[in-house]
């Protein structure tokens, strides 16, 4: 007990009393560490790319809709061009919107949104072809292919096509590389 009253007393008046600190209080809620997690954690970008999905979704639609009936192009031919403007808005509201965070050279990720693009074209004209040949309607058809397609290009731009070079962080307007010796 002597200790604690000199260690009491050994203490200056100008020095802070220690103060019992608060624990955090724990959520009952368990966060999910796997796939649902990552989707969990990337939520609110998930709902921006949704967003300019459904953006890019309509601007095609009415580029479809002018080549068809303005044009007199076939429903495919419309639908093929139609791919190419959107994939250009699309992969701009990627960039400067959904993606705005990431540190990346303009043409090379251009270049590569492009040829992701490319691979999820081939597999969504075939799927509107296939959907045209049993009579959809071709807005319905194409909702539908944007609904199957949609998550697969987000995995993609988000792993691959948009991410950022290995080592390159930032933070506010600072670019810190990690790793790399000058």
């Amino acid at each position: 007990m002597s200790e604690t009253l000199q260690t009491r007393s050994a203490q200056s008046p100008d020095d802070p009393i220690p103060r019992p600190t608060r624990r955090k209080a724990r959520s009952h809620r368990k966060e999910p560490t796997d796939t649902l997690g990552a989707v969990y954690r990337n939520r609110a970008r998930i709902a921006i790319s949704a967003a300019n999905g459904l953006v890019a979704f309509l601007f095609g639609l009415a580029v479809e809709t002018v080549f068809m009936r303005f044009v007199g192009l076939g429903r495919l031919p419309s639908y093929a061009l139609q791919i190419a403007f959107s994939t250009q808005l699309s992969f701009l509201l990627a960039r400067f919107v959904t993606w705005r965070d990431r540190r990346v050279p303009f043409f090379r990720t251009m270049a590569r949104y492009n040829a992701q693009q490319l691979g999820t074209t081939l597999l969504s004209i075939m799927l509107f072809a296939g959907l045209d040949s049993i009579g959809v309607f071709y807005a319905l058809a194409n909702l539908t292919v944007t609904i199957c397609l949609a998550p697969i290009s987000f995995l993609v731009a988000h792993n691959w096509s948009l991410a950022e070079q290995r080592g390159a962080r930032v933070r506010g307007s600072t670019l810190i590389l990690q790793n790399e010796t000058w």
